[in-house]
């Protein structure tokens, strides 16, 4: 797999981290029962803020993510800003901006110079699903994404018009409304470049993900939380195959 193909599968990822909540404004209607944004960030209650610090475990360098988010009374992110600061000997900044306006949703990163370096839209039907997303690779190149919903078997899809990338993600959940299954295609290949399966607490926050990419190498994702009186993960520690790799500290404010 070339290396433009691997930028765009992780860049999929990433934002569909911060934007799949967007398909759940209006679950009846494209019968999916699926979380709220507060679920989704391992919350619970009326969550109005966050503020969240995410120290990396990295071998040859240390990474802090300050993440603040701010949520409707319905339960949704109406906008969050991720600042990125990358210690020696990388010494970079970063500064990512999620903002949701009716049809519409953004994400753009900005490096310590405040130069935009990123820009992510989102188009939303009436019903406020996602239908369609541009990213910008570069200054010069655009990459569109469709999104298709399948009901019945309670997937969605995502599928590029780039067919030199030409790669798909399907996420897969069950009738809860949890999401099971994450899978990521090249091409044709019934087979998947990477698998993500998921298993979930009594309180429906994720406690273990096991990823399997294509020669089926695994990696076992495991979280700790620590809780607040109402619910909410204050403390997020992840392992990977036994292996500390992150620390999330949050700050919480209600409703």
């Amino acid at each position: 797999m070339s290396l433009f193909k691997q930028l765009i599968i992780n860049n999929m990822k990433l934002l569909l981290f911060t934007i799949i909540s967007l398909c759940f404004l209006n679950v009846k209607a494209q019968n999916f029962r699926l979380p709220t944004d507060v679920q989704q960030h391992q919350l619970n209650g009326k969550v109005k803020k966050v503020k969240e610090i995410i120290a990396y475990e990295m071998p040859f360098f240390s990474a802090i993510d300050t993440v603040f988010y701010s949520f409707d009374k319905n339960g949704f992110i109406t906008k969050s800003e991720k600042q990125t600061l990358q210690g020696a000997p990388l010494n970079e900044t970063f500064k990512t901006i999620f903002e949701r306006r009716r049809a519409v949703a953004t994400t753009v990163v900005y490096n310590e110079e405040g130069k935009e370096i990123e820009r992510n839209v989102v188009k939303l039907n009436k019903k406020g699903f996602p239908i369609e997303m541009e990213m910008q690779l570069n200054d010069t190149e655009k990459v569109k994404l469709y999104y298709h919903y399948d009901p019945k078997d309670y997937k969605i899809t995502l599928v590029s018009d780039n067919k030199i990338i030409n790669v798909k993600q399907v996420t897969t959940y069950n009738k809860e409304g949890f999401l099971i299954i994450r899978e990521v295609f090249k091409e044709d290949d019934p087979l998947a470049i990477t698998k993500n399966i998921y298993t979930y607490n009594n309180r429906g926050f994720a406690t273990t993900v096991l990823s399997q990419n294509a020669d089926k190498e695994e990696t076992k994702i495991t979280y700790e939380y620590q809780y607040d009186t109402h619910g909410s993960a204050i403390e997020i520690k992840k392992y990977e195959n036994k292996i500390l790799k992150s620390t999330a500290k949050r700050t919480i404010e209600y409703y």
